[in-house]
């Protein structure tokens, strides 16, 4: 349950007020401050789910988009009146929201003019700083070739594959859910593959993110199956398919994350950018 948020002293703005995503759309910094990230995009632009904070509705200086999961991006210029109601917003109420979730902790983003106040808010809660890299692939021609092994040939994501009672669908559902509001939207705009085995999921790749003309898409193979080509396999084929459809492919991993950096280069992914972000444990 939430819990009631202490209402700030004196002339301090509280960071209370519930936004719909939606409004947020008009203002052209957010793609500029948080271009790095789609999350952004796909939760102003309705695609997936989020919440968005901002601290004057009608004029936001300001403005928190979390999407309801472990990311959180703080957009706008962080003023000394901001500094307290903030680290009452995400103390009091986003950790505890994502701790009920059962969500192990949140990555904080911002800008890189406003990384380092971000990180003065977060003292105290333990914050971590994690290295990030984003790749982009904008067309079908970038993918680097190789060998199919039809043993490993992913299917599509469907409402029948999903009902079939297959091993590891709750594992695969959570993962939809956590970023889609529901099966249709989900399927109407992004979709994904899987690996399946003798009925098991094995592997997964899903669109997680999306805009106009990006997604971005995220990976997983269960800890038994890995370092056997099923995550390679089920990227390439969902890569494909997105890059088919006009879309620019995003690629996000922590910068540590040597499988899946090297997925990423394998398939013939662009390094864009790498650059650090907070990470707190709920």
């Amino acid at each position: 349950m939430q819990s009631k948020i202490e209402e700030p002293k004196s002339e301090e703005i509280a960071l209370l007020h519930n936004m719909e995503p939606k409004k947020l759309q008009g203002i052209e910094t957010i793609a500029e401050e948080l271009g790095q990230n789609l999350m952004s995009l796909s939760v102003t632009e309705l695609y997936t789910k989020g919440i968005v904070y901002v601290d004057n509705p009608e004029e936001p200086k300001i403005y928190v988009i979390w999407n309801c999961c472990d990311s959180v991006l703080v957009g706008g210029r962080i003023e000394d009146n901001l500094l307290i109601p903030l680290r009452d917003l995400f103390s009091k109420t986003l950790m505890m929201l994502a701790r009920g979730f059962g969500i192990p902790h949140l990555n904080f983003y911002s800008a890189p003019i406003m990384y380092e106040r971000l990180g003065n808010i977060l003292i105290g809660l333990g914050p971590r700083q994690v290295r990030r890299s984003l790749f982009q692939m904008r067309s079908s021609k970038d993918m680097k070739s190789g060998n199919r092994n039809n043993d490993n040939a992913p299917r599509r994501i469907t409402r029948e594959l999903l009902e079939m009672g297959l091993t590891n669908t709750k594992a695969l559902e959570g993962w939809i859910y956590s970023f889609w509001k529901d099966e249709e939207s989900f399927l109407g705009n992004s979709g994904g593959y899987a690996v399946v085995k003798k009925g098991t999921i094995l592997s997964w790749c899903i669109g997680v993110y999306r805009s106009a003309d990006r997604i971005e898409v995220g990976l997983e193979t269960v800890e038994e199956s890995r370092n056997q080509g099923f995550g390679m396999a089920v990227s390439k084929e969902c890569i494909n398919e997105f890059l088919s459809n006009g879309l620019t492919v995003d690629w996000h991993c922590d910068s540590a994350n040597s499988p899946s950096l090297s997925i990423a280069r394998k398939l013939g992914f662009k390094e864009i950018l790498e650059y650090s972000i907070y990470q707190i444990d709920t």
